[in-house]
């Protein structure tokens, strides 16, 4: 199977260099990033979900690392770098991505679509037209919608596992729900830290908003680039929702309610900005970021039963090569100057 180029001309045989041992390689310093606040979101998931947060985790990062692994070294003849992190990242942002409470085969499947479908065709996670774990979940959103958007409410206890198929479930009202219900919190100090401290049920990931505010700093701090994609995708939902709000009473809430409901902020600051699919200039990524939140935010209008914020990534991944082949012939063109010149 050849693989194809998407990004940085890679194919299969530079592919094939790579050493088993990848930690000097360019992208290992955004996977480690990436692991490490997974990590910390995990860590914060555990105290309202329990341990079946921890479950999630484990296996979707086994079965990914599994698939990738022998996929590549079987099919394409490949020797593929575990240690560049890729396949760790993958499964954790696909288990934070979901439920704590889905069944364990749901995260098993969304991992073997991204490695066997989104990866292994194009050779590498570099040539990838579509950031693996969004395309992995709206995979498991359209297969298993009675699980993927079924947030379970608080546990009673931290070493109880609880599944979404089972009699003890109770499953909680997030805060996407009462936005599709035209319901809006009162912005107090209880429901503030109510939202800081991840309360409200939500995806795995996604409900701290203390600890995705501080992964941005952290972020920031390490001078990512591709967070001028993070600040469009924000900037963009936020003025959309006070142009349109759900409710004409409370604007102010209803920004506050869109960014932190759903995986919006998850997506926007970990996902959206991967650098093989995102544009390589500030103001195109801008662009390109903006455009991802409007697509959400217009998805979130009129459907309900998507993760929207994975969907409009995968849309705008769609649009990634105008965006890059426009570079390259600015590129050329700068060059042709200068041998003018």
């Amino acid at each position: 199977m050849a693989a194809l180029c998407f990004k940085g001309g890679d194919n299969l045989q530079t592919t094939k260099k790579e050493p088993f041992l990848a930690f000097g390689s360019p992208s290992f310093k955004h996977n480690f990033d990436l692991c490490l606040i997974s990590a910390f979101l995990l860590a914060a998931a555990f105290f309202q979900n329990g341990v079946t947060v921890l479950l999630q985790a484990v296996v979707c990062v086994s079965v990914g690392c599994l698939c990738e692994y022998f996929s590549f070294r079987f099919i394409l003849g490949v020797q593929k770098p575990l240690s560049d992190l890729s396949a760790v990242k993958t499964g954790l942002l696909i288990a934070l991505l979901l439920p704590a409470s889905a069944p364990l085969y749901v995260g098993a499947s969304a991992a073997c679509f991204a490695s066997l479908v989104c990866k292994l065709p194009f050779g590498s996670e570099k040539n990838t037209p579509f950031v693996p774990c969004a395309a992995a979940v709206c995979f498991a959103s359209l297969c298993f919608p009675q699980y993927v958007f079924a947030y379970p409410a608080q546990a009673e206890q931290l070493s109880s596992v609880i599944f979404s198929d089972s009699e003890s479930f109770v499953k909680g009202t997030s805060l996407l729900d009462m936005l599709n219900r035209g319901t809006l919190l009162r912005l107090n100090t209880f429901s503030v830290t109510a939202l800081l401290s991840g309360s409200y049920p939500g995806a795995t990931g996604t409900t701290c908003v203390l600890v995705l505010i501080a992964a941005a700093v952290y972020l920031a701090l390490r001078r990512t680039k591709t967070l001028a994609v993070s600040a469009g995708f924000l900037l963009a939902c936020a003025v959309f929702a006070f142009l349109f709000p759900r409710e004409l009473s409370g604007r102010l809430t209803c920004v506050v309610m869109e960014l932190c409901a759903g995986s919006l902020l998850f997506v926007a600051l970990l996902v959206a900005n991967d650098p093989s699919t995102a544009p390589e200039s500030t103001p195109k990524m801008l662009i390109y970021g903006a455009a991802a939140g409007i697509i959400c935010m217009l998805l979130r209008s009129f459907f309900k039963n998507i993760d929207a914020p994975c969907l409009a990534v995968m849309i705008v991944n769609a649009a990634s090569p105008v965006f890059l082949n426009r570079e390259k012939e600015t590129k050329r063109k700068k060059e042709k100057r200068r041998v003018r010149a």
